[in-house]
């Protein structure tokens, strides 16, 4: 409950004194919050309400005219009993556009309550308006429309003062509990001040945005303030000399920054570019002559009425100024370099409005803990207006100047995407929600401090074109001699590894081995019975004494897709930073890489497939240490588009691609990603990673299957991020075989009736005795098996084998071989390294027909049923998690086991594993469906990833040097304890051998 400690006015007036109690109002008049008209229900994972209140034009008359004053609130999913009152700035913008900038900012996941009142006049409150149909063409007529509407007196009530008092019972009456802050923008920080002049103890917390001095500001000196920025801003010029070249013609730029090169230029890129940056100074032309914004849905909540009606009567002047004539200000104007337009009848107007007289309140300080932040480049609030706040308000005020940032700080923090200032204000409002650490004002010592327009820096030039919101995507090329060097060196090195082990000079990259069901099937009956093909990859080339674990590999073009909305603040952040510069570090010269972030917007903080070397990889570094903030929703569509957009528009490709997305919620609108995965290149794969409990696991199982074979992760642990992308990066290096196509064919009437195996095939259309799989690449120890159904048919006499099984393996073992050859398997695929296409020898399908087969030739092959049982698997868990209720799904997978425990291959580890795994019982639904969809695709696709122990089944599929590459960022990021003792490789908690340990 708030401690109220003063809410009572007092006014004088020719009837004597009169007193408003607006706890007592407030008390007797709560919020009903409900849908707001015109707005949607939800955004940004937020849920809309709005309350309407009728509190008294004038409060000095309480029991006579009424107004509505409302408020929009966010309500986040999980309140925390924390709510932050947004005010806007003006005068005259309507709260819902404060949520719109502070919104993106603060996410829900942080719990906190956002609410945004209306300044009375404005937004969902009684309008200010020059007609019946609220127009904003402030003119003469719109004076008098005005004065007959409400009355002079009546007008004057829409004052900074009223509007105080207005807040006072907004905040009582919206019956929040528990902690409430005020965060306040512009002239929204004028109005934060009359109100905590009058109502010091209503709130716990005050930030002041951009901040408007009481003492100094008047509108008549704005365009000489902001011509004074404009200058310092282009002091900031190096005097260099670069040449651009343009239409044929060639300019010399010296001494003139980015700003002037693009007013010459002036295509539709700068248009919006220099948009922007005169936005973010505050610069940007305002005409009352213009209607006012609007909404999306038409509605009119901005009001250039209530700006002119406190502009002129208490905003004009500074003070102890004298009035200002119109020839003046031209004058003034046409001194400047960069100002906004300026109206020619501005002093005409103000000379006849009803101007509202000043009380007591205009010129005094509230005495209350502030915190302000400032920008530098500010032209509407300048930086030395606040500090001279802060040095007459020093015991209680606290001012923190941003570097390079223009008027309002947030809209600096989403165009730059640096955190600090949000961490500031964050941490002051709420301190016991956030890290100390975020009230540590030294990070303002890492944002950039100067404009580099030309170049002298690469640090420079990146924050130039930051601040100027465009950097252009730019790839660098492939180095293809160094790469037609590196695949010679490997070659070699692969030659001396096989010297060195004596092995056989053509010893094959891929080896492939055939299995039925059953070595006979009986001659005169037709049958169906299991087929298998396994490919089993060769064994990576490892480092020999103490090099580095970054073997050469093929080189990797590697865009990583990660998550930065709110809830990934903290510790999941600081630990996915950690990862992404592992990453960059594992990379060398010739790799490419490239890093998006995305919220509701996706960000290219790399600017484009950049190679790793030394100067990159350091720029890399920094950009991820220091401009990925936590914030905002989630809307993955924006960040995967820009991501296999990079793929589509290269112009230079090393061999290897992979898109790696990062996630820890859902989209805050469901999509459907289709179309969208049909354009990522072939050869390219996408593995996604589950981030916690709360993603959409389906949703990320779809893409990784229309990712050209990519995996899905789902990393449970929140300290598991590195461990899981290092074992991705792993199996990436290790690349050995790409566009391997597996072609089966039969002889005669054998015929292909069924695929159990999850990789595309052709024909589709079955049975067939011809099929090619198509496999989009096998890494290093990796093996591939391939399940299908043969229908075997019928054959005569003469093509029965007469003689006695035992007779034919030990007298003529060629002639049985000849005469039960049924088919072949072929495999093609083009080796990394060389971009050389390699076809196998054929490998041959026997299978005997004979009348009555012996009993040993009808025994189910155990190496198939094992297969089977793991394929049979992963389709129940399919099944299973498409199933929505969750009793039914429960019941697919027991069934499940009770076919694994009947099958021949039961008391097998792996298959008793499958069981276990089955078996287990999850806490929560959504873990048991992340869990079994990352089962799910590890199975289908053998390919290893990070896994919880709860699939123990699933670690037979991480190959050697995944498992290496896992222990080595382990040993190079954490603790030696904590390695030992919480993060033991997969396949050591789960005690399952490698797979290099079986072969």
């Amino acid at each position: 409950m708030v401690v109220v400690l003063f809410t009572t006015l007092i006014f004088k007036n020719i009837d004597g004194v009169i007193s408003f109690n607006t706890q007592a109002f407030a008390l007797a008049n709560p919020c009903v919050w409900s849908t707001c008209e015109g707005l949607p229900a939800e955004e940004l994972n937020y849920t809309i309400s709005c309350c309407n209140l009728q509190v008294p034009l004038n409060y000095a008359k309480s029991n006579q005219s009424l107004i509505r004053i409302s408020m929009v609130r966010f309500s986040p999913p999980n309140p925390n009993n924390n709510t932050l009152f947004l005010l806007n700035g003006g005068p005259g913008e309507a709260g819902l556009g404060a949520i719109g900038v502070v919104g993106q900012l603060i996410p829900a996941e942080y719990g906190i309550t956002l609410i945004a009142p209306d300044h009375r006049g404005t937004g969902f409150s009684s309008p200010l308006g020059c007609d019946e149909h609220n127009s904003q063409i402030v003119t003469m007529d719109c004076i008098t429309y005005l004065t007959n509407r409400w009355t002079i007196e009546g007008l004057n009530q829409f004052s900074t003062t009223s509007a105080a008092h207005d807040l006072s019972i907004q905040i009582q009456a919206s019956q929040s509990t528990g902690r409430i802050a005020i965060l306040a923008l512009s002239y929204g920080t004028y109005w934060l001040n009359r109100f905590l002049d009058i109502y010091p103890n209503l709130v716990q917390a005050a930030v002041m945005d951009s901040p408007l001095n009481p003492l100094l500001h008047g509108f008549t000196m704005y365009n000489i303030r902001a011509a004074s920025v404009a200058l310092q801003f282009l002091s900031y010029c190096h005097y260099q000399i670069e040449m651009f070249q343009s239409a044929g013609y060639h300019y010399d730029r010296t001494v003139i920054p980015a700003v002037i090169f693009r007013l010459n230029r002036c295509n539709q890129e700068d248009v919006a570019t220099l948009d922007f940056f005169f936005n973010a100074q505050g610069l940007s032309p305002t005409s009352s002559n213009e209607t006012s914004p609007s909404d999306a849905n038409g509605l009119v909540l901005d009001s250039d009425a209530l700006f002119n009606n406190i502009a002129f009567s208490e905003l004009w002047l500074e003070f102890n100024q004298s009035e200002v004539d119109q020839q003046t200000l031209n004058t003034w104007q046409n001194a400047t370099i960069i100002a906004p337009d300026l109206r020619s009848d501005f002093v005409a107007l103000r000379q006849a409005w009803p101007k509202y007289p000043l009380d007591e309140y205009r010129y005094h300080l509230a005495n209350s803990s502030v915190l302000m932040i400032a920008g530098q480049l500010d032209g509407a609030t300048p930086l030395d207006f606040a500090s001279h706040l802060a040095s007459i308000t020093g015991k209680t005020r606290t001012l923190y100047s941003i570097p390079l940032s223009g008027h309002i700080i947030q809209s600096f923090i989403t165009a730059t995407g640096y955190t600090c200032p949000l961490h500031l204000i964050l941490s002051w409002a709420f301190p016991a929600l956030f890290p100390s650490e975020w009230n540590d004002p030294a990070c303002i010592r890492d944002l950039p401090t100067t404009i580099d327009f030309v170049g002298a820096t690469v640090m420079g030039q990146m924050s130039s074109m930051k601040l100027l919101n465009n950097i252009p995507s730019v790839e660098d090329p492939v180095d293809e001699a160094a790469v037609r060097a590196l695949f010679n060196h490997l070659a070699s090195a692969r030659q001396a590894a096989i010297a060195s082990a004596n092995t056989a000079s053509n010893l094959p990259l891929i080896t492939v081995s055939i299995t039925l069901e059953y070595g006979a099937q009986i001659s005169h009956e037709e049958s169906n019975i299991y087929g298998l093909v396994t490919l089993q990859a060769s064994s990576a080339i490892l480092p020999s004494n103490n090099e580095s674990l970054a073997l050469p590999h093929a080189p990797i073009d590697l865009v990583c897709v990660v998550d930065q909305s709110g809830s990934m603040s903290g510790e999941k952040m600081r630990l996915l930073k950690q990862t992404l510069v592992y990453i960059v570090e594992q990379l060398n010269d010739l790799d490419r890489l490239a890093i998006i972030s995305f919220d509701t917007q996706a960000y290219d903080r790399s600017h484009g497939l950049k190679r790793m070397n030394q100067q990159n990889q350091q720029i890399l570094t920094r950009t991820i240490n220091y401009d990925i903030p936590a914030g905002g929703g989630t809307y993955i569509g924006c960040g995967l588009e820009m991501g296999i957009n990079l793929f589509t528009s290269r112009r230079t490709k090393n061999p290897l691609g992979a898109l790696l997305l990062l996630t820890d919620g859902q989209d805050n609108l469901q999509h459907d990603y289709s179309q969208l995965m049909e354009t990522l290149p072939e050869g390219v794969l996408c593995h996604t990673f589950g981030y916690g409990p709360d993603h959409t696991a389906s949703l990320l199982v779809q893409l990784a299957e229309k990712g050209n074979g990519g995996t899905f992760t789902y990393i449970d642990q929140v300290q598991a991020v590195g461990s899981a992308f290092a074992m991705t990066l792993g199996g990436l290096f290790s690349c050995i075989a790409q566009q391997l196509r597996v072609n089966i064919e039969f002889n005669g009437e054998y015929r292909i009736s069924h695929v159990h195996s999850k990789h595309e095939h052709e024909p589709k259309k079955l049975p067939s005795n011809k099929i090619t799989f198509k496999l989009n690449d096998l890494n290093a120890d990796e093996k591939r098996n391939l399940v299908f159904q043969l229908h075997v048919p019928k054959v005569n006499n003469n093509q029965q084998v007469e003689m006695d099984n035992q007779q034919i393996i030990s007298q003529n073992e060629q002639t049985f071989f000849d005469q039960s050859t049924i088919g072949q398997v072929i495999v093609t695929y083009v080796e990394p390294n060389s971009n050389q296409t390699i076809t196998t020898n054929p490998v041959s399908f026997q299978l005997i027909r004979m009348d009555q087969p012996s009993a040993d030739l009808l025994q189910v092959n155990y190496t198939l049923d094992i297969q089977r049982n793991r394929v049979e698997t992963a389709r129940e868990i399919k099944r299973a998690m498409d199933e929505n209720d969750y009793q039914r799904s429960l019941a697919i997978l027991k069934a499940q086991v009770e076919k694994i425990k009947a099958s021949v291959s039961a008391q097998d580890p792996f298959c008793q594993l499958l069981v276990k795994d089955l078996e287990y019982r999850y806490p929560s639904e959504r873990d048991y469906r992340s869990s079994h969809q990352n089962a799910y695709m590890q199975h289908s696709s053998e390919r290893g990833t990070y896994a919880p122990t709860t699939n123990a089944s699933a670690a037979q599929y991480l190959s050697y040097p995944q498992q290496q590459q896992a222990t080595h960022f382990q040993q190079n990021q954490l603790p030696p304890m904590y390695i030992q003792q919480q993060m033991p490789p997969p396949y050591v908690q789960q005690q399952l051998p490698p797979p290099y340990a079986q072969q």
